[in-house]
């Protein structure tokens, strides 16, 4: 017979108000695990966008899996992990964000035909990088 503990009881309704008050509608019960580095490393990288004319950023929101999110591929064989960022010819204006540097599972980065000002910062992190395309930004 399972015997649950009056500390058991407490621990469980601790956990379970922490869901309540912290949001547990938001919770993502996808497939596909979220890796909280890739996520906050995209956001980061949209909030330095400035203008988004064709609306290419709608779907990039946290009700939906970023690994479906526009413009991202994630890798097949590491889960969640970005593996392509592609966000060519979108007439994007804003600064790329060093947090780009965080997608450490990232070979292709395509931010051409769009209009990003200020410096391409340091992208040390992005060791697997193939493809790096920013002609006409």
């Amino acid at each position: 017979m399972l015997q649950v503990t009056h500390r058991d009881m407490l621990a469980r309704i601790g956990v379970l108000v922490l869901l309540l008050f912290y949001g547990a509608g938001y919770a993502n019960c996808s497939m596909v695990p979220q890796n909280s580095t890739d996520l906050l490393s995209l956001l980061d990288f949209r909030k330095e966008i400035t203008s988004d004319p064709r609306g290419f950023f709608s779907s990039w929101n946290r009700n939906a899996d970023y690994c479906g999110w526009d413009g991202i591929t994630c890798s097949r064989t590491h889960p969640g992990r970005v593996r392509e960022l592609n966000l060519r010819n979108q007439s994007l204006e804003g600064r790329i964000s060093p947090s780009l540097g965080n997608l450490t599972f990232l070979r292709i980065l395509d931010l051409s035909s769009n209009s990003f000002s200020g410096q391409i910062p340091l992208l040390n992190g992005l060791r697997r990088l193939e493809g790096l395309f920013l002609n006409n930004s």
